[in-house]
């Protein structure tokens, strides 16, 4: 993902989101201090764009969602449509609602952001 791509994904993203994934990424202290929303975005961004940060954080993420994220890496833009990706990944989940259980813990974490694409259907 570009550093553009990342950047406009987060300044699309409303204040609580920007808050939860710099709170995931940087820890309360660094989400602590007074700094404006475009500051808390470029030191998240910052963060998120560091190679060793963000393998940490994948380690980090349960076996089922970093299986769930494999998709996601090999699919075009990194984007997949929430269909298509229940249909490869059914078996690895109870139901769509814990597929999207599952996506929605990624999204707070800062893992994954929802995207929509106006040529077909939702993505994340």
């Amino acid at each position: 993902m570009s550093r553009l791509v990342l950047r406009s994904l987060l300044k699309a993203a409303p204040d609580a989101v920007v808050r939860e994934v710099a709170l995931a990424w940087m820890g309360a202290d660094a989400v602590a201090g007074s700094a404006g929303r475009a500051a808390t975005i470029a030191a998240v961004a910052a963060a998120m764009e560091s190679e060793e940060r963000a393998l940490q954080r994948v380690e980090a993420l349960p076996r089922k969602l970093q299986d769930l994220l494999e998709p996601f890496l090999q699919a075009p833009s990194f984007a997949c449509p929430i269909a298509e990706l229940f249909a490869a990944q059914a078996r690895n989940f109870k139901s769509r609602y814990d597929l999207e259980a599952c996506l929605a813990a990624m999204h707070r974490e800062g893992i994954l952001f929802p995207a929509a694409d106006k040529r077909s259907e939702e993505h994340t």
